[in-house]
């Protein structure tokens, strides 16, 4: 992973459980990017996955799981 992959997925991290604004916005973010970079996906999407199995009780896992779904 690049230093960039590596800082995108920080602010994955960060965002996810949190409820203000970041969410959507670091959400359309990765969205953008994996669209120029597909071969990131995989690794992304694992990452919200495992995410959301360990932290399921957060309020904005519905969200990361509607992400996936549409990436």
């Amino acid at each position: 992973m690049k230093d960039f992959d590596i800082i995108l997925m920080c602010a994955l991290r960060y965002a996810f459980g949190r409820r203000t604004y970041v969410v959507p916005v670091v959400q359309e973010y990765i969205h953008n990017y994996l669209s120029e970079h597909p071969e990131m996906k995989e690794k992304f999407v694992k990452e919200i996955e495992n995410l959301i199995s360990e932290r399921s009780r957060y309020d904005s896992c519905d969200a990361w799981k509607s992400m996936i779904k549409n990436i």
